[in-house]
């Protein structure tokens, strides 16, 4: 035949087979079609088609899917090649897709299914490490019969060291998860472990321990899993000595008696525990030893270590401050991943630089983890260029929802005030409690004076007293002024000795107030024996510090001749003194003194201003801004302490 023949000939065939493959398209059913490119439909038509016993069309429509990436077609493919139904058998061609399905798609199922042929060396080479861990993959994602396998390999120390602790809780996972057999795995585990525990052997002690506290094969038991613990801790086991450390320091246990199980925990050589030990020491006065220990831990990797090392050095606790170093040192933390260590950098920018903008940056990284940087943020946005009152309330809203008592505090002030919201009393005094509540004297004070602004009833009264009255056991002199002014101005209970005792104590730390009250029980005879002269001295005194109802004090003194002779120059003298610094008093006074009328004074001097200074922070930073000031004590999941909270002021209730 001709070669242009053949030519024609072929392409007839060509174009028959063309002709009838787009008949056989149009012949399909549309789910078919829509099926060519849906895996998920391809591998409900396979099992269809297998469960109406054709195989070999099912597993071609599997094979479709599985290469389009479906993981349960990529298992189930798998399946078809290990049973040979379908295809050939084929247990390599089985592990190939396993695999896949297992990298892939993260298939439990397929994972489990390659560990069995590991296990077995069933088509392939035989890999009981491989196999364990495979088990382990598919046994965290639930799958039971895995569970059961994974522990038997643990019991026996195949494909790793021998687990009896891990075998008894995947034994213990399998019994929950239906896998009969496992219960007899269980209670075998079980007595090797508590034979091992009762011959001395520590690490079964702990794993015992374990099994109660969890009721793995046995009736749960937190007396007995805590005695088994603290036996293992005894015997000088680091992980039972952590694991109880941990334990005491959740149950609020002295510092003091941790020491020794942070010891034999620190053995075993894990920065983490070195840097407790080190933070540890340290608080509890040994200072050199525990910066030895944090520095080993620190340079072993431990960012909490690095933060406490930061906390030594920009405190001075080790000796001389250096700023730099607590700055590296907590830079270094913060690198680590440790949200804390940017709030302390920014306290650092703030007290060592007064670089706001340096400091925003930094304690917005790690104000939404970190309370202190909440309140710091907040505290920024209420004042200068980065005054913002509505992010003010937001960060400081944060932080009080994060059990800040600082933060608590802080809410108080803005809605007694209304910065970035409207005045609301009513919510300033439940925040001011809460305060209170958590011993922040401020709010205790804040608190009183609203409760005597918003109410004349007599459980106002007494509420105001005892907030005052827990202020001032704390050492606060303007509580203290301000309790004795009360009573002695009647608006809350008590008697004019236990005034004179507060304003006394009031009168010791320099508050003006108290001073001239106290004056003036000598001047009346009230509570005490009445004595123009002492009355005139600490008038005097009073005076001379530039309080003007002193100094109208001290011209009635002169004026009329108490405590001394009469000396209406000297009257006059103060009183002009007083004018001047605007007290409308002294002014009558001096027109009265002109007419040869009567001169009036205060009977009893009070502030009654709200403590507010949280608003002006940077009057004052060092007072306000929160950062670590103490090592930190990363035991478990909580930490001890927190950044500095709010300390009782003392300055004088005139400077506040």
């Amino acid at each position: 035949m001709p070669q242009a023949s053949l030519v024609r000939a072929a392409l007839g065939v060509l174009a028959g087979a063309l002709v009838l493959g787009i008949a056989l398209w149009w012949m399909l059913p549309r789910e078919e079609l829509k099926a060519l490119d849906n895996p998920n439909e391809m591998l409900a038509r396979a099992q269809a088609l297998a469960e109406e016993g054709d195989e070999e069309a099912a597993a071609e429509l599997l094979a479709h899917a599985a290469r389009l990436g479906l993981a349960e077609a990529q298992y189930r493919l798998g399946l078809a090649y290990l049973r040979g139904r379908g295809v050939d058998a084929d247990a390599h061609e089985a592990a190939r897709w396993f695999r896949i399905a297992m990298r892939m798609g993260g298939h439990a199922k397929a994972a489990e299914a390659l560990a069995k042929m590991l296990e077995q060396g069933r088509g392939v080479a035989r890999d009981e490490e491989e196999a364990r861990r495979l088990y382990a993959f598919a046994a965290a994602r639930g799958i039971g019969t895995a569970m059961y396998r994974l522990a038997v390999m643990q019991n026996e120390g195949r494909g790793g060291p021998r687990d009896l602790e891990a075998a008894a809780r995947w034994a213990h996972a399998a019994v929950q998860a239906g896998v009969v057999e496992a219960r007899g795995l269980l209670a075998r585990v079980k007595d090797a472990i508590r034979d091992e525990a009762l011959a001395g052997d520590p690490r079964m002690m702990l794993a015992l321990a374990h099994l109660y506290a969890h009721g793995w094969g046995v009736e749960r038991s937190d007396k007995l899993a805590r005695a088994w613990l603290v036996k293992a801790a005894q015997a000088g086991l680091a992980d039972a000595a952590w694991e109880y450390a941990q334990q005491r320091f959740r149950e609020g246990a002295n510092e003091a008696d941790l020491l020794p199980w942070l010891r034999t925990a620190a053995h075993s050589n894990i920065p983490k525990r070195k840097g407790v030990l080190g933070a540890l020491l340290v608080r509890l006065g040994h200072v050199q030893e525990g910066k030895d220990v944090l520095l080993e831990a620190a340079r072993a990797g431990d960012a909490y270590a690095a933060l406490n090392l930061g906390i030594l050095a920009f405190t001075g606790m080790e000796g001389a401050r250096d700023p730099s170093a607590a700055a590296a040192w907590w830079q270094r933390a913060a690198e680590a991943g440790l949200a804390r260590a940017y709030n302390d950098l920014g306290a650092w920018a703030l007290l060592e630089s007064h670089d706001v903008a340096t400091a925003l940056a930094r304690l917005e990284k790690a104000a939404s983890q970190v309370p202190e940087a909440a309140f710091n943020l907040a505290l920024l946005r209420l004042q200068g260029a980065a005054r913002s009152p509505e992010e003010a309330l937001r960060w400081m809203r944060q932080a009080a929802q994060a059990d800040l008592p600082s933060a608590w505090f802080g809410m108080g002030v803005l809605y007694e005030v209304g910065i970035g919201a409207g005045r609301n009393l009513r919510a300033a005094m439940r925040w001011y409690r809460k305060a209170a509540e958590a011993e922040v004297v401020e709010a205790m004070i804040n608190l009183a004076l609203l409760r005597l602004a918003q109410g004349d009833d007599a459980r106002a009264r007494a509420e105001a007293k005892h907030w005052l009255t827990q202020a001032a056991q704390r050492g606060h002199p303007y509580a203290q002024a301000e309790l004795g002014a009360r009573i002695l101005l009647g608006e809350i209970p008590g008697t004019v000795a236990e005034a004179r005792k507060w304003l006394q104590e009031a009168a010791q730390q320099g508050v003006v107030e108290a001073l001239y009250n106290l004056a003036g029980l000598y001047r009346r005879g009230e509570g005490v024996p009445q004595n123009d002269a002492q009355a005139l001295t600490l008038y005097r005194k009073t005076a001379t510090q530039g309080f003007a109802p002193a100094m109208n004090a001290l011209a009635y003194m002169y004026a009329l001749g108490r405590g001394t002779r009469r000396d209406l120059a000297r009257a006059r003298a103060w009183l002009e003194k007083a004018a001047e610094a605007g007290d409308a008093l002294a002014r009558r006074n001096l027109d009265a003194l002109a007419k040869g009328g009567r001169l009036e004074l205060l009977a009893v001097a009070r502030n009654g201003k709200p403590l507010h200074a949280i608003l002006h922070w940077t009057d004052n930073p060092a007072r306000w801004i929160l950062y670590d000031r103490k090592p930190v004590l990363a035991l478990g999941n909580a930490t001890r302490p927190a950044a500095a909270s709010h300390a009782p002021s003392n300055r004088p209730a005139s400077d506040t």
